[in-house]
């Protein structure tokens, strides 16, 4: 895609990169290669805004939002689709009028009261939200986000497929904001876990795969 100024950008990714962009700022002479941090393969990407661009992560059922025009080392943040449908490319026809094409024919309209941004960079969900870790399937580590929208003691569980608790750990009390965490599962077998965000009041869960 060409961004003007002798600008030009692509994306792409795999199961183990993950989602990535390239930006060349002389005309493709010469190109920065960099990870978003979200996990899937992006098979299209939109600015809502000439700063604000999306990307539709496919397989992986997430979009990449970027706030500063895909300038290399700025921050990519990582929001699900709803229900965590596949979508293959997103298109913006407008700054308030977008469409996500998914799987099985599904079209999503955006909403920003849905999934709103703002720029300082963080998101404002109205309720506590965990979010698929990533990369998933992984081997060993993956990471896990999570967004808190009350202050609450934090606690983190893993399950096995057969719903035996085999790691625990404690957050600590967060304040309202969005968190992650990096978990390690060398030392566990290959297969289907479960993971569970327990703030108090709600337990909020998610299946991820550990392959070795």
């Amino acid at each position: 895609m060409y961004l003007g100024n002798n600008r030009l950008a692509l994306m792409g990714g795999d199961y183990d990169l993950g989602s990535i962009f390239a930006v060349s700022s002389n005309g493709g002479s010469n190109w920065a290669y960099e990870q978003t941090g979200c996990f899937g393969n992006a098979t299209g990407f939109s600015f809502r805004t000439p700063a604000e661009v999306w990307a539709a992560l496919s397989f992986s059922g997430k979009f990449a939002v970027n706030l500063d025009s895909m300038k290399p080392g700025t921050t990519w943040q990582c929001f699900e689709t709803p229900g965590n449908v596949a979508v293959n490319d997103v298109v913006f026809l407008s700054s308030a009028r977008g469409y996500a094409f998914g799987e099985r024919g599904k079209i999503f309209k955006y909403n920003e009261s849905v999934i709103g941004m703002q720029n300082n960079n963080n998101t404002l969900p109205t309720q506590s939200t965990l979010y698929q870790n990533y990369p998933n399937p992984f081997n060993p580590e993956t990471v896990i986000e999570y967004y808190i929208s009350e202050p609450a003691s934090v606690g983190i569980k893993i399950f096995d497929a057969s719903g035996k608790e085999v790691r625990s750990f404690n957050e600590g009390f967060k304040a309202i904001g969005k968190y992650s965490m990096t978990l390690n599962l060398i030392e566990l077998p290959s297969g289907v876990y479960f993971y569970s965000l327990n703030t108090g009041e709600k337990k909020l869960s998610k299946k991820m795969v550990l392959i070795k």
